[in-house]
């Protein structure tokens, strides 16, 4: 672990009182109860962030939508290991999914100053020790195996009980370089961590850059969300039968949990290998 390696992270954190135009699911995230949760989610993320390893140096960047009122209340101050800051986007021209494209744009220009490089959506955490994976891990993966870890969402109902967010079945178990693992039949995690070593070949693709796609679910905010497309995904096993690595969706997560009826939300966290 090379602990001189500098992160940027970047943070799409959409927030509008007044309209939002992915309203589902009976939720009406506008309401002040549902962007409290969003911004209650944001500061556990941002504190989580705060207790990753193996980095010199950690750059956030919420990128907000100007009408983001809410980012007001996260002071920078309260993350001592982090350099936070907030960029601003006005949306007038655009529809609100850009806000998803961001990241990109950013990694682009400033990519020879940072050894590392995530995104992830603002209702989403990665744990810290799923991090430490990630920084010890990856580049191995990638040099001997051509292959990028994905990390699985999670979410957990009032109970605690824990399921995938996006993955529906299970997989069956195979060996790689790190151990066992599965390659997941949905890939999306709304988040994706990557060394230079998997982004320097990626920078220079016309797929990093390719923002030609709908302004609508599956569209352009999934596709931001998933990573590298052009490399197999795995995602590594413990003794348990669960990931090593894992996010959770915040926002459907205790009381905004349900069980979707397409059975998104209830494979249960030790049963993503058969």
């Amino acid at each position: 672990m090379n602990h001189n390696s500098k992160l940027l992270f970047h943070i799409a954190y959409y927030m509008n009182p007044t309209k939002r135009v992915d309203n589902k699911h009976g939720m009406n995230k506008a309401s002040n109860e549902f962007t409290e949760h969003v911004l209650h989610g944001v500061k556990r993320f941002l504190n989580e962030i705060n207790q990753y390893e193996g980095f010199s140096q950690i750059d956030v960047i919420l990128d907000v939508n100007v009408e983001n009122t809410d980012v007001s209340e996260i002071q920078p101050q309260d993350y001592e290991n982090i350099n936070l800051k907030v960029e601003c986007h006005n949306f007038e021209k655009e529809h609100p999914f850009r806000l998803t494209t961001k990241h990109r744009l950013s990694i682009k220009k400033n990519f020879d100053d940072y050894d590392w490089f995530g995104y992830s959506e603002d209702d989403t955490l990665i744990f810290a020790d799923s991090v430490k994976y990630l920084v010890e891990n990856s580049d191995k993966l990638y040099e001997t195996e051509r292959k990028v870890y994905s990390i699985p969402r999670l979410v957990y109902d009032v109970n605690n009980n824990y399921f995938f967010s996006d993955i529906r079945e299970p997989s069956d178990i195979i060996s790689s370089v790190n151990g066992k693992c599965v390659v997941p039949n949905n890939r999306f995690g709304a988040c994706w961590l990557y060394p230079k070593s998997v982004m320097n070949d990626w920078v220079t693709q016309p797929s990093f850059l390719n923002f030609n796609h709908p302004n609508k679910d599956g569209g352009i905010r999934v596709k931001m969300g998933i990573g590298r497309l052009d490399l197999k995904p795995i995602v590594p096993i413990n003794d348990k039968n669960e990931p090593c690595i894992k996010c959770v969706h915040l926002g459907y997560c205790g009381k905004y949990y349900f069980p979707h009826p397409y059975k998104f939300h209830t494979l249960p966290l030790d049963k993503i290998c058969k």
